[in-house]
């Protein structure tokens, strides 16, 4: 029977929850926050992401609370984001909020968790057990719950609260990525403001193709299916196509002054 964990140790780093820790075990990698628009690729952790800038930081860390801001500017919007995360006992609620300061266009928004396979050696989500196999396949479901599972240690995820503004739906995700299981809470798109095709690869580092040229190859609908979020269900197999690696994904478009907003807990608990 799990029980709950007496002390939790963490450690702030690069802007981000750098290490958790267990009986001095280390049990994460970084977590942090993620999101895109056609162009630029986010990510909260430092020096992580393209073609994006951060025009302003700043933090506050306490022994059990960690609050950043931040103002970015992107390719296709600028927006301020504030998180709050709080360990309390053996949970860890995150709380985050992007607020735009000009129309913005975002791909999805993520809160995210990674921890390290070596001490959680499956997965559950949706009713569907999952072995950590390094498939590196996207999990996802709209669901409000997922769990790690070790022979020590279990981590519980649970969605707390959203605001999606009607245009995103709230997700889960689990991904057995190399030495890792990678847990997003990320908001899809419901509505397609516009689509775009990416090049997600390591050479192309998620650079898009020119809008009229996206335009023109998703509007036949066999291709569009065939690309769209292709390399996160079904990788692809051969060298030259994962030099390219196309995929397709839907943006949305949020005016000024608009707000989404995620609360997420993970409850961790020894065996």
């Amino acid at each position: 029977m799990d029980g709950s964990i007496e002390m939790i140790k963490w450690k702030i780093a690069d802007r981000v929850i750098s290490e958790i820790v267990i009986s001095d075990l280390n049990l994460i990698n970084k977590w942090g926050v993620e999101t895109a628009d056609s162009w630029s690729f986010f990510s909260l952790e430092k020096d992580i992401g393209y073609r994006y800038q951060v025009k302003e930081y700043s933090e506050v860390v306490t022994e059990n609370k960690f609050n950043s801001f931040s103002h970015i500017k992107m390719k296709e919007g600028e927006w301020i984001l504030e998180v709050i995360d709080e360990l309390k006992d053996n949970k860890i609620t995150r709380k985050a909020k992007v607020v735009c300061l000009e129309d913005s266009y975002f791909m999805d928004f993520v809160i995210r968790f990674r921890f390290k396979a070596q001490f959680f050696t499956k997965a559950f989500i949706a009713g569907h057990e999952l072995v950590h196999s390094k498939s590196n396949i996207y999990h996802q479901y709209p669901v409000n719950e997922a769990q790690l599972d070790g022979l020590n240690y279990s981590a519980k995820f649970k969605l707390i609260n959203s605001q999606c503004l009607g245009k995103f739906k709230p997700h889960l995700y689990v991904r057995d990525h190399l030495d890792e299981w990678v847990v997003h809470a990320r908001m899809i798109p419901t509505v397609e403001d516009k689509n775009i095709i990416k090049l997600c690869s390591r050479y192309f580092r998620t650079s898009p193709l020119p809008q009229v040229i996206s335009n023109f190859i998703l509007s036949f609908p066999l291709i569009k299916k065939y690309l769209w979020f292709r390399a996160e269900h079904t990788p692809y197999k051969t060298r030259f196509a994962r030099f390219f690696s196309p995929n397709a994904f839907p943006l949305v478009q949020l005016k000024k002054g608009q707000e989404i907003f995620w609360e997420v807990e993970v409850e961790l608990n020894e065996k």
